[in-house]
């Protein structure tokens, strides 16, 4: 593998780098502020923080300019399309993306430098993550496997990094080639990181460097979004995993991972349904469940033949025994 990763600067992260804190938001004035304060507020003092709007409707954008930040109007393209004009605004020599519902703690920049610092030979550095509530208290926090031996060959089984403003990203490891692709509108991050990790190391450390916060509109709630566009990701790694055995098996591990994961939750999401879908969704949820996850089908069968309030109990109770976050990808915007 190391025959096909880029030479990357030795000069590891400055104490006095400049790094690009990238807020892509579309209508998100409830968490807003709380996101750029928490950017503005780093204890590494040399950053630029960027908001991007993406076309926002209620108001977002005026919060946005209340702030000293840079400022960028855009037309409504998605949240890889918002990044990708962050990206090209940026000056700084490391990007952070912070998404407009999270947070990041004072430390966050000053940590992830301090882990490129040390591995100089490493494009980006993942911390751990804390899951907060809607109203930002604290769930639990997720750590990252330390020490990492091959990023890609990780990110090919899961998405470890889950939480795209828990990394920081070196601009030298950034070929002007990979962008966030606006053609996915869930699973972007994750392939933007499998793209990243073919080309340099990927570094972690166990410091807290951001707050994910759960709510009903994150992206990976969408189950049918999430398990056509995850599979279509895995799927392109195909040829680059066949060079190695052991990549080829975290291939195939990472395949029946997301088959099962999102699969499993788009059988539950079926099945609890109050209401038939319109006849076009209908059938592309059938069909996607059958292609991805058959063995959801019985299980959405037998269910619509129970009283809906035995269904939900049962389900709700698998949920409280379930982890609580998703080991997966990208939040809203």
């Amino acid at each position: 593998m190391s025959d096909n990763r880029w030479v990357v600067p030795t000069n590891g992260g400055s104490p006095d780098a400049l790094v690009s804190i990238i807020v892509p938001c579309y209508n998100c004035r409830k968490f807003l502020a709380e996101s750029i304060e928490s950017a503005l507020a780093q204890s590494h003092a040399n950053i630029e923080v960027i908001v991007v709007d993406d076309g926002s409707t209620d108001g977002t954008s005026a919060i946005a300019q209340s702030y000293p930040v840079r400022f960028i109007q855009g037309t409504h393209r998605g949240v890889s399309a918002a990044r990708n004009l962050g990206i090209r605004a940026s000056v700084g020599e490391f990007l952070l993306f912070l998404d407009s519902d999270d947070r990041l703690p004072p430390d966050a920049v000053a940590a992830g430098l301090a882990a490129l610092q040390q591995n100089p030979n490493c494009g980006m550095a993942v911390g751990a993550h804390n899951l907060i509530t809607q109203s930002g208290e604290w769930i639990a926090t997720r750590q990252k496997p330390i020490p990492i031996r091959d990023g890609y060959q990780l990110l090919l089984r899961s998405n470890f990094i889950e939480c795209t403003s828990s990394v920081i990203l070196r601009r030298a490891c950034f070929p002007e080639s990979i962008f966030f692709r606006p053609s996915l509108n869930g699973a972007e991050d994750y392939d933007l990181y499998l793209r990243l990790a073919q080309l340099s190391p990927v570094c972690s450390h166990s410091q807290v460097v951001s707050e994910y916060r759960l709510h009903s509109s994150n992206a990976s709630r969408n189950s049918r979004m999430m398990l056509s566009h995850t599979l279509a990701v895995i799927s392109e790694q195909r040829p680059f995993a066949l060079k190695s055995m052991r990549y080829f098996m975290a291939y195939l591990y990472g395949s029946l991972f997301w088959r099962r994961k999102y699969g499993r939750q788009l059988t539950v999401e079926m099945a609890m349904s109050d209401f038939e879908l319109p006849p076009h969704e209908g059938i592309s949820a059938w069909s996607l469940l059958a292609r991805s996850y058959p063995l959801g089908i019985p299980v959405v069968l037998i269910s619509r033949m129970l009283p809906k309030s035995l269904v939900r109990s049962l389900f709700r109770r698998n949920e409280v025994n379930s982890p609580c976050h998703e080991s997966a990808t990208s939040a809203t915007h």
